[in-house]
């Protein structure tokens, strides 16, 4: 694993912008004032480091603070976004919470339908237990209350489908 202080002897890193630039030549494709690292098929940056793949948000981290984070969080959900101030540290559930995934054929996060009953129903994951929201008569009801409960226990990692929509994070 690298150290703090080998990584500020190869790169520059600027924690307004969330680039690194290579200080030195690294070879033939990371030359000294090169902005460092490569875009991977899910968003990250990586950067390789004597042939070894890192990712960008997990150097940001240990550059400024000299430690190896255990999990990171971007606030935006931009995987690219390696600004100092839009990483956090969490836990895989609150990252989880920080996502836009759409459960089920309605689209909408925390609605399902029971084809038993021909009715929607919410439930949501606190704490390893799932918490029963009730059954609605539309998918939007159902999500609705997803949302309500979701913001309450979610707290910071809430993210909102509407709010990113809006732009509003």
């Amino acid at each position: 694993m690298i150290t703090q202080e080998q990584l500020k002897a190869l790169f520059d890193y600027d924690p307004t912008d969330g680039w690194f630039v290579n200080r030195i030549d690294r070879g033939p494709r990371a030359m000294a004032g090169t902005v460092a690292g490569c875009v991977t098929a899910k968003g990250y940056i990586e950067i390789k480091i004597n042939g070894k793949p890192y990712r960008a948000h997990n150097l940001a981290w240990l550059y400024v603070y000299g430690v190896w984070p255990a999990l990171l969080d971007h606030i935006d959900r931009d995987p690219s976004n390696n600004k100092i101030d839009n990483l956090r540290e969490a836990t895989t559930t609150q990252n989880n919470h920080n996502s836009e995934r759409a459960v089920g054929t309605s689209g909408l996060r925390g609605a399902y339908f029971d084809r038993r009953t021909s009715h929607w129903y919410s439930q949501i994951k606190v704490q390893d237990q799932i918490v029963w929201l009730g059954t609605f008569s539309s998918a939007k009801e159902a999500h609705e209350a997803f949302e309500v409960a979701a913001k309450l226990h979610q707290g910071e990692f809430y993210f909102s489908r509407m709010n990113s929509d809006l732009g509003v994070l």
